[in-house]
């Protein structure tokens, strides 16, 4: 027999394990916009040289008090050969263009930094809620002539723009002596107006040595107004000799004062040509000889037509536009306004057309037809002043030949429901807009939000309740009457309002629990009897001063308790937790009768909570928890290592919101964190097994076989 040899050879392999964490975190609640002004849009001219500034100033939406909440961007456009950046004035060589030196807003009692740093505009500590103030001032010391721009945007859409014209007094050395005003585009060899339109240029920078007599001529188009542009100081010393009849041109003269920061602006028409060029020409009172001081050419380009983006629609109730015009929104989308159904007043709708350039555009036909309940009235005045009494309705372009805005009454027929109203011109739509129409109450709602305090202090905003009609549309306006069930246990106002617009709760709620009030709900306060030992009261709600007449009720039950903390309990919905799975830790706290704490838990409850190992997402309190119905339950994430986590929490010293039995207490919790190298290990140890058994297998086959 032939003998075979074979080598024994035990290969192991193992995998290495790796593991990965996807943490979700909510996205902060966006800010209202704040609402940004500067001091003058529009500084006319100024010299080379001389510091020009400008004020921003900002108006925080109520719930813009944090740090993050505020943030604007600057961009700055400069002539060619200029050296200015946002970052520094090339005459001083240091100063940024925009600054927050002297930054104050609102009642903080430090003045919040702001960080001005490529252009971003954010504050780096919060502000008072709703404050409005100084930003910041934007100084910009030209170093040569040209047009200057700072913008400031939020959300990428410019909100104001600083524009500054800049000019000198030395004639010889003055190449830019005329800009664009009015007009689409500015390009190197002119200003591009609209054709059949206006463009404006601006000329300045004219002699200061002597008095003398400009002449401005126009070819390819026609000059329309002549507008002196002066600082102040010499207001009136341009002394133009053809006031109203420019068919030949106009001429002014300069009387030899400082007039190098006024100007003239010049605006022409299209009559037809491609492009319009005016000229400023002077003349040498001996010779003739005729100089040019400037000249500046209009392309004109394409004709102006109807821009469903640039035209505005603005719904607002009552019947003025002008309150549309204040206060109402532009709504983008259907979000519509509430009416009575069957009243004779309701809401207007505002509409002002313009062209593809964003100017004002004049003999637009329109149609409006309203589909659903209500009806229309579609007028060319700014006040509607209209009950509304048709379903379509169209004025054309001869009838608007002198207008761009419109209105439209929007009044109820007397049928509840959703009103789609849509107004075009022509093929293009303009706007579609929604009004509801509510009918009478026919539910309610209640949403307890607070555990009611028995200190016989009212307890704001405890219960928010909500009216809607039959077909669930919310109802404004409307009177709900509210009953004790026991007036030993609390107390409620005999009845409230469902509100017309949204608000803010105004309660005694913690800041972080407040929310809007919905159109068509009202907050109901509820006094607690001081020292009630009742644990909770039912509160009825209905249509009428009594039960009895009522025909629409609800009820609610709600918790009462002290505001005193008698036991304070921590505790997790787990006792073991993978790496980096997500915890629930839930603070509790019951009173001496053992009912939930009421008002929240305030300051000093705690002293403090300790975790052994470093943990991710919400942040666990410190002295106060922000809770309305006496117990707080916070999300973490489990440390990635394996082990035990110790939670330690240590009680607060006995005051308004601890009871002696709760003070000063070591509250420890203990859960476990799986070991992360635990299931490789087993698998390993799987594997050995797996090989030590295939091992035995070959040796025995081999035995079989006589192999050695």
């Amino acid at each position: 027999m032939k003998t075979i040899s074979l080598k024994k050879v035990s290969a192991v392999a193992v995998a290495s394990l790796g593991f990965g964490l996807l943490s979700v975190v909510p996205a902060q609640a966006a800010a209202s916009a704040p609402t940004w002004t500067d001091a003058d849009n529009v500084i006319s001219v100024a010299a080379t040289g001389t510091s020009v500034s400008d004020t921003f100033s900002v108006t925080l939406a109520a719930n813009d008090n944090s740090a993050g909440e505020v943030a604007a961007t600057l961009t700055l456009e400069v002539p060619s050969n200029s050296a200015i950046t946002l970052t520094q004035n090339a005459a001083t060589g240091t100063t940024d263009v925009f600054s927050d030196t002297g930054f104050a807003i609102g009642s903080s009692a430090a003045a919040p930094a702001v960080d001005v740093s490529n252009g971003n505009l954010s504050l780096t500590t919060a502000p008072s809620a709703g404050a409005t103030g100084v930003f910041g001032t934007a100084t910009i010391v030209p170093d040569v002539v040209g047009v200057y721009k700072l913008h400031l945007s939020l959300a990428g859409t410019v909100t104001d723009t600083l524009i500054v014209y800049v000019g000198t007094s030395l004639d010889s050395v003055n190449t830019n002596k005329a800009f664009s005003v009015q007009g689409s585009d500015i390009s190197s060899t002119g200003w591009k107006g609209v054709a059949g339109g206006q463009a404006t240029v601006r000329f300045t920078n004219f002699t200061t040595d002597v008095a003398r007599t400009y002449y401005v001529t126009t070819t390819g188009g026609a000059i329309t107004a002549v507008t002196e542009r002066d600082t102040g100081t010499n207001l009136g010393a341009f002394a133009r000799t053809n006031n109203s009849d420019f068919g030949n041109g106009i001429n002014f003269t300069t009387d030899g004062s400082s007039l190098s920061s006024d100007a003239y602006d010049i605006s022409v028409t299209d009559n037809g040509a491609a492009t319009s060029v005016v000229t400023i020409r002077y003349f040498n009172a001996s010779t003739g000889a005729a100089t040019t001081f400037a000249t500046a050419t209009v392309t004109w380009g394409v004709a102006p037509a109807l821009s469903a983006t640039y035209s505005t629609a603005k719904l607002a109730a009552g019947n003025s536009c002008s309150t549309a015009a204040t206060t109402a929104v532009v709504l983008a989308s259907t979000a519509g306004v509430t009416l009575a159904a069957g009243a004779t007043t309701g809401a207007s709708l505002c509409i002002e057309t313009k062209d593809q350039y964003d100017v004002a555009l004049t003999g637009q036909a329109l149609s409006v037809t309203i589909s659903g309940p209500g009806l229309i009235r579609l007028d060319d005045n700014t006040t509607t002043g209209v009950t509304g009494n048709v379903r379509t309705q169209s004025l054309t372009a001869a009838s608007r030949a002198s207008t761009s805005t419109a209105a439209i009454g929007i009044t109820a027929d007397g049928t509840a429901g959703v009103a789609t109203i849509t107004v075009t011109s022509g093929t293009t739509v303009i706007t579609t807009k929604t009004v509801t129409f509510y009918g009478a109450v026919a539910k309610y709602t209640p949403t307890v939000l607070q555990v009611v305090s028995a200190d016989g202090v009212a307890t704001t905003d405890a219960v928010l309740v909500a009216a809607t009609d039959a077909a669930g549309v919310v109802v404004p306006g409307a009177t709900i009457y509210a009953f004790s069930g026991n007036t030993s246990a609390a107390s409620v106002p005999s009845s409230v309002t469902t509100v017309t617009s949204a608000g803010t709760l105004g309660g005694t709620a913690p800041a972080s629990f407040q929310a809007a009030t919905p159109i068509g709900s009202a907050e109901v306060n509820v006094t607690g009897v001081s020292a009630t030992t009742e644990k909770e009261v039912t509160l009825t709600f209905g249509n009428a001063s009594t039960l009895a007449l009522s025909t629409v009720k609800a009820t609610a039950v709600v918790k009462i308790g002290s505001i005193k903390a008698s036991s304070i309990k921590v505790t997790t919905d787990k006792t073991s937790y993978a790496p980096g799975e997500a915890m629930k830790i839930t603070f509790s706290m019951t009173d001496s009768l053992g009912r939930p704490i009421a008002g929240g838990a305030g300051t000093g409850l705690l002293d403090s909570v300790i975790t052994s190992a470093s943990l991710s997402g919400d942040t666990l309190p410190t002295t106060a928890i922000a809770s309305l119905t006496g117990s707080k339950t916070y999300t973490v994430f489990a440390p990635l290592s394996g082990g035990k986590l110790k939670i330690t929490t240590t009680t607060g010293a006995a005051g308004t919101f601890v009871a002696t039995a709760a003070a000063d207490l070591v509250i420890v919790t203990d859960v476990t964190v799986t070991d992360p190298n635990a299931s490789l290990l087993t698998q390993i140890d799987a594997l050995n097994a797996k090989i030590v058994a295939l091992n035995a297998l070959i040796a025995k086959i081999m035995k079989k076989l006589g192999v050695k």
